[in-house]
Formats: structure tokens, C-alpha cells, sequence
């Protein structure tokens, strides 16, 4: 349960396969930073591309 001023909201981060692949086909890792408007870091995920499966 949040307290003080603290917000906090639910997301969904969705990726296709092609979001993984560089231009030569080679898969990585994504990264998503959200900045809050203060300029501070508030949430970051990194996605590995093993989560796609061929």
C-alpha cells in the first residue's frame, strides 16, 4: 500500500521479435528507462532476447 505522496501506476511492456533484431539479423538485449518529470530514473526494465523463442 503506498504512503505519503508516493504513486504508483500498473503497464505493460510489449515487444515484437523484430524489436531484438539489429540490422543484420543479430539478436540483444532492450533496455526502457522512464524518466519522471523531475528528471529522475523511476522504472527500468531490461528485456534479454532470450525471451524469444524461434
Amino acid at each position: 500500500m503506498p504512503s505519503g505522496n508516493a504513486l504508483y501506476h500498473s503497464g505493460a511492456v510489449v515487444a515484437d521479435q523484430s524489436a531484438f533484431e539489429t540490422e543484420t539479423g543479430e539478436l540483444v538485449d532492450l533496455a526502457l528507462q522512464i524518466f519522471g518529470e523531475d528528471g529522475l530514473l523511476q522504472v527500468m526494465v531490461t528485456m534479454e532476447r532470450t525471451l524469444i523463442q524461434k
